[in-house]
């Protein structure tokens, strides 16, 4: 084989290797579903840990602290639910392509399945960490009413007088009123069915 045989056919396979990836609808679905899987199970871990932390600000009586928490809470939510939704529309751009390509995505039944479970994973244990935060703040609350009517001082917690720790707490309730919605993913449609609702 000549030398410009040679040099002709390792440009073709440089060319023909990206296009065959390029081509493979069913492989780039499923390597989005591998990565809104992990997004989706990084948000759960961290969105969880966020409201572990303010429940734990709370029930110590630390409002300070807690809406330091909520705020990383807040941040945290919306970078990582930024992530799942440029994951997402990847997902429905590789999945139109599939479709108009005409390719069978049956085999990607288990990997919709694994994507299913870690959103329903992750919305069930963000609500379960903001039902036990709202509990948290409903408690402490109680505790500061129950104080401030025997007209003994701070029950616990340090403020700067009663309004401003009530508008804390106000602040807090809404804050955590909204974090109960969870991690919310749809799949698109065009996926294969897992046998199970999402």
């Amino acid at each position: 084989m000549s030398k410009k045989t040679l040099i002709a056919a390792i440009a073709f396979l440089a060319m023909a290797i990206p296009a065959a990836a390029a081509a493979d609808p069913v492989s780039a679905v499923e390597a989005d579903l591998t990565q809104l899987t992990s997004d989706v199970t990084a948000a759960d871990t961290g969105l969880t840990a966020d409201l572990n932390k303010v429940t734990s600000d709370l029930q110590a009586g630390d409002i300070s602290s807690a809406k330091t928490d909520l705020q990383t809470f807040q941040s945290d939510r919306q970078s990582k639910l930024g992530t799942v939704k440029t994951d997402m529309q990847q997902l429905k751009t590789d999945i139109q392509a599939a479709r108009a390509a005409h390719v069978d995505l049956s085999s990607l039944r288990s990997d919709v399945q694994s994507t299913r479970l870690a959103v329903r994973s992750a919305r069930l244990d963000v609500r379960q960490a903001a039902l036990a935060a709202r509990q948290a703040l409903l408690q402490l609350r109680e505790s500061r009413q129950g104080s401030n009517g025997r007209g003994n001082g701070n029950g616990g917690t340090s403020t700067n007088g009663n309004g401003s720790t009530s508008s804390a707490l106000t602040g807090a309730s809404t804050v955590i009123a909204g974090a109960g919605n969870g991690v919310s993913v749809t799949l698109p449609s065009g996926l294969p069915s897992s046998g199970s609702s999402h």
